[in-house]
């Protein structure tokens, strides 16, 4: 861990909001035909996601909700021996600043549980994607190859 952020915001960290960011940004309306990742969610069956499908690299694909206010980009490298290493480019301050973090992972009753923070945030998958949700938000994934 960086040392930067207190444990318990570990896992807050991707999934939390800048409520005070929330209207700094004008509302924009997108063409339909700039809307296909809507349409392409809709589309896949979300399910269930074995622990052992999750050891690899993470990068957001797409994130919704108040989490959004705050966050920009969000990658996970995740371990097969349970540990993991994460980045989210966090919207604050005068400049976007990316802020690290790393620990333990493991999944329990369709949940992800960064650092032993109960009670994580749902995990669902299907393919190579998979999707985080809280309170605070949704964050879908994709599985990259780091080179």
């Amino acid at each position: 861990m960086s040392g930067l952020l207190p444990s318990a915001a570990r896992v807050a960290l991707f999934l939390s909001a800048a409520a005070l960011l929330a209207g700094c940004y004008p509302s924009n309306v997108l063409e339909e035909s700039d809307r296909a990742v809507i349409a392409r969610d809709e589309a896949i069956a979300w399910g269930p996601f074995p622990a052992e499908s999750l050891p690899g690299a993470w990068a957001s694909e797409r994130i919704e909700g108040e989490a959004a206010a705050s966050l920009v980009d969000v990658r996970y490298i995740f371990y097969g021996d349970g540990s993991y290493t994460g980045a989210g480019l966090v919207i604050g301050g005068d400049n976007p600043v990316y802020q690290t973090l790393d620990g333990t992972w493991r999944l329990a009753e369709g949940r992800l549980i960064l650092d032993g923070a109960e009670p994580g945030v749902t995990l669902e998958g299907s393919g190579d994607r998979i999707r985080l949700s809280s309170e605070a938000g949704i964050i879908v994934m994709e599985r990259f190859e780091l080179r």
